[in-house]
């Protein structure tokens, strides 16, 4: 059964019921929409933490082998100039 919702409809405790005005036995909750709202919401900020970790860590290996490189007398473009490198 599909319901048609005005915009801003409050259907926080609406009771679904048959023709003859007896319940439905359904209960359509917006709060359920809004907690699933506010889960994602938090499971997006988790995962936007954990994306900033990876990428601190992989910056860091980034710089760790970038100043051995360097400490080898090498350069960022050196490598990818050598023979038989693709």
């Amino acid at each position: 059964m599909e319901l048609g919702l005005a915009s801003g409809m409050d259907t926080t405790n609406w009771k679904l019921t048959r023709r003859d005005g007896t319940p439905a036995g359904v209960t359509v909750r917006a709060v359920q929409a809004g907690e699933v709202e506010d889960w994602l919401a938090a499971h997006i900020e988790k995962i936007k933490a954990e994306t900033n970790r990876r990428r601190h860590g992989h910056r860091a290996s980034a710089a760790k082998a970038s100043h051995a490189m360097r400490q080898r007398g090498e350069t960022v473009a050196g490598p990818g100039h050598q023979p038989n490198c693709r």
